[in-house]
């Protein structure tokens, strides 16, 4: 948003920010930086994107606004599908086709992918680039819930704080400003701050 909307960051969104980064941290280590067994590549991929998931809320606004979010997604992908399949042939991949593995590839590819690009961009349009922006690191705690839910896997008390950390800073950056609720509490800091100076 600094780059490309010529915004400056607020308090509340650089808090917000580092928030939910800290929820990150939490889901995904449990708490003990002994949990994080990440590879050297899977850390830069996870940092890629990051910032590839910023460029793809931000750039294509412009662009949204004239033609709508459903066109210019479908051209997206469409652009996308032709250029990777230049270097991946995936004809060329030993596949046993059955009528489960088909329904799971249309099941990904229209529910995984599709449908997901196309309502995170239709989103994209009727709230916030931060809000937008930040909705993407529900994705560790969706992974979590899910595994639970279909995996049995367990959960700490510490991804249980992460994923509320991320939860929380997502809700309040998403609260207008100028909310009351905001407003007033702002006022307070600033009497006080005032206070503080005359004494």
């Amino acid at each position: 948003m600094f780059v490309f909307q010529h915004k400056h960051l607020t308090v509340k969104e650089i808090f917000c920010g580092i928030v939910a980064v800290a929820g990150v941290v939490l889901v995904v280590t449990g708490g003990s930086f002994k949990n994080f067994n990440v590879s050297g590549i899977g850390f830069w991929a996870g940092i890629g994107s990051g910032i590839t998931g910023a460029f793809y809320v931000l750039l294509p606004q412009k662009f949204i606004a004239r033609v709508g979010s459903g066109l210019a997604t479908s051209w997206a992908l469409l652009l996308t599908g032709v250029s990777v399949t230049l270097f991946s042939h995936f004809w060329n991949e030993p596949l046993d086709w059955t009528v489960y593995s088909i329904l799971a590839y249309a099941f990904i590819v229209l529910f995984g992918t599709i449908a997901a690009f196309w309502l995170f961009q239709a989103a994209a349009e009727i709230i916030p680039a931060d809000v937008a922006g930040m909705m993407e690191t529900f994705d560790p705690v969706a992974a979590t819930l899910l595994s639970m839910i279909f995996l049995g896997v367990s959960v700490n008390s510490w991804e249980c704080i992460g994923g509320a950390l991320i939860l929380g800073a997502v809700a309040f950056l998403a609260v207008p400003s100028k909310h009351p609720f905001l407003i007033h509490y702002s006022r307070k800091a600033r009497s006080k701050f005032s206070q503080t100076d005359k004494d």
